[in-house]
């Protein structure tokens, strides 16, 4: 397989910050909608007791920032990104004991200025206040290529077009099997330059492989690749729907689960088969304190703010 292979037709996981009234994002144009779950109710008699972290001596939970401040007449980190504005602005959080005076880099525009630094501190729900002094930001090493699954075998032959006359109705074909209730994603495997064809199309289904293999097709004659998956997209959707609900609730934060100002980033990645929700800070307690709650180990929480002293 080709190592380098990159997604030609589905955008995946996007590191945007969205309310959790805003449109979801990361998952295949014009699907079926799934089922909404009736409403969780979290009993606060149920709720585990979750005790402070162990990092030794110290019981002081610290979080370690990467990337921008913005000092607008109060300096805030910028965890959500930044726009390329001049200046620069973000949806911040205030940062408490920066002293600008032992910082390096620092650019300016009129009143504002700003650096990239690599900061350790504490979070109370409010502010990111710092317990060690100010540092660079690392150097940026080299970004791992970008890979997408082919989970079939190449047939005898290798991939070829089977029928030319229908080698472009990918489309059609994609808009068959977005309306199965078995479908869970699909997207294009690029092949190298010398093979026969341009892509091969992946689609996966939890059941019915051959019957869902043989309608697609009917409809599409250029390489073609069906597979099992776990959980239907339907399923994921019903998944991402009950996170949404106790993602925001005054339990999720006495979890250790913080959000960006109110708000969080969510998407299905289809080639994993797992929900993805992106918070301000989380540990290793959220996650398992979330996955508790929806009885579900298909959510991955990913935090802006990283853990110090934990993997």
């Amino acid at each position: 397989m080709n190592a380098k292979a990159t997604i030609v037709a589905v955008a995946l996981v996007v590191l945007a910050f969205a309310c959790s009234d805003d449109p979801v994002i990361g998952v295949p144009p014009n699907e079926t909608a799934a089922t909404t779950p009736p409403h969780l109710t979290i009993p606060a008699a149920t709720q585990p007791t979750l005790g402070g972290p162990n990092l030794g001596i110290s019981t002081v939970i610290e979080w370690q920032f990467i990337g921008t401040v913005i000092d607008d007449g109060e300096p805030v980190i910028c965890p959500g990104g930044v726009m390329t504005s001049l200046p620069p602005q973000c949806q911040g959080v205030p940062v408490i004991g920066l002293d600008w005076s032992m910082v390096e880099g620092v650019e300016t525009a009129g009143a504002v200025r700003w650096a990239d630094f690599t900061l350790v501190g504490t979070y109370d729900g409010r502010a990111f206040e710092l317990t060690r002094p100010p540092e660079p930001p690392p150097v940026g090493g080299e970004e791992t290529p970008f890979s997408v699954p082919l989970p079939c075998e190449e047939p005898d032959g290798g991939w070829q077009i089977i029928n030319a006359a229908t080698a472009d109705k990918d489309g059609a074909a994609v808009g068959y099997a977005q309306a199965q209730p078995e479908f869970m994603g699909n997207w294009s495997y690029r092949l190298p330059a010398d093979a026969a064809a341009y892509s091969v199309k992946v689609f996966t289904f939890t059941g019915k492989l051959e019957e869902h293999e043989q309608a697609i097709r009917n409809i599409y004659g250029g390489p073609l690749c069906v597979s099992l998956a776990d959980r239907s997209l339907a399923e994921l959707e019903a998944i991402r729907s009950r996170v949404q609900e106790v993602i925001v609730s005054p339990e999720a934060g006495a979890a250790g689960i913080y959000l960006l100002n109110g708000r969080y980033g969510d998407t299905i990645d289809i080639l994993a088969g797992t929900v993805e929700f992106y918070v301000l800070a989380a540990d290793t307690d959220g996650q398992a304190w979330l996955e508790w709650q929806i009885g579900e180990s298909v959510v991955s929480l990913h935090s802006l703010l990283t853990r110090v002293g934990q993997p």
